[in-house]
């Protein structure tokens, strides 16, 4: 059952992605979270994706501005991050994505204080909240989701559809939220948490450390 349940989903990733056309979060729309964190259970959670474009030490994040310069810093296992679409103006809302050597590179992607979740803690995570099959509801906001009806935010998590990106591909608007987590699962691939728009599940896989997910933090 779960081997036909993975395959759904990568079939229903492949039917929805379309070509193109941590300091602090970023910062709050106004539907958006009043507090940059929120405790939930014995965890304290960012409410926003991480939006940095430094190093906890100051160098510089190199940003992928087209496909060739994206598929170039993972050809070269070096860290990179785009905005969702290549469009600025989805920064506030949804915060960077980056490939998994960003969140990997020891000079630090979450700030100070913070780190990014790793698998464990993300599964703590969703088993605080009733288990894989009805953590997704509780942690996605009830905004920008295409089937909000999949989506109660009763976490305070505020998890938005803030998308993927594969190499030059993005996903489509409202369907999906993708979060790295800090854990290799080998030298090819890395967990990551999924939610769709059309459930109400949270369930963890892995994937080429070469895709562009979105980041949550949590405090140290």
């Amino acid at each position: 059952m779960r081997l036909q349940k993975l395959a759904l989903r990568a079939a229903i990733i492949c039917l929805t992605i379309i070509l193109p056309a941590c300091s602090d979060p970023a910062p709050a729309t106004p539907l958006g979270p009043t507090s940059n964190e929120v405790t939930i259970g014995t965890q304290t959670w960012m409410t926003r994706n991480l939006s940095v474009a430094l190093f906890r030490n100051g160098d510089t994040i190199p940003e992928a501005k087209n496909n060739e310069e994206w598929v170039k810093a993972a050809s070269e296992g070096k860290p990179a991050w785009c905005y969702y679409k290549n469009d600025q103006t989805n920064n506030a809302r949804y915060g960077k994505i980056y490939n998994w050597f960003a969140v990997n590179d020891p000079r630090g992607l979450a700030p100070e204080g913070w780190h990014v979740a790793s698998i464990d803690e993300w599964n703590s995570l969703i088993q605080f909240l009733g288990g894989e099959q009805n953590a997704g509801k509780r942690l996605k906001a009830t905004e920008d989701w295409s089937d909000p009806a999949n989506s109660d935010n009763s976490s305070g998590f505020w998890a938005l559809p803030s998308g993927f990106r594969d190499d030059d591909n993005f996903a489509v608007p409202g369907t999906f939220a993708m979060y790295w987590t800090s854990t290799e699962k080998d030298s090819v691939n890395a967990r990551y948490v999924v939610m769709y728009t059309g459930d109400t599940d949270a369930p963890t896989y892995f994937i080429s450390k070469a895709h562009g997910y979105s980041v949550r933090c949590i405090k140290n």
